[in-house]
């Protein structure tokens, strides 16, 4: 859980992790990220080129209601 009305959560298997990442408001939002593995993490969504990861922590932009479902990249 990042805030009240967002929500960001990774799935991991043996050879992949992806980061699944949610916002409820009517308004656009910037996720701080803690605690991730990687180096950085691309969209399985959208053509959105990557997002770095330095020392476990990233910054996510999303938009009003958007959704992102990222792979993290090792």
């Amino acid at each position: 859980m990042v805030a009240q009305r967002q929500v960001a959560f990774l799935r991991e298997a043996p050879d992949e992790t992806v980061l699944v990442a949610l916002n409820s408001t009517s308004e656009a939002v910037q996720l701080p990220l803690k605690g991730l593995p990687g180096r950085s993490m691309t969209s399985l969504l959208h053509d959105a080129g990557k997002i770095a990861i330095a020392d476990g922590a990233a910054k996510l932009d999303l938009p009003a209601y958007g959704t992102a479902v990222l792979h993290v990249l090792r």
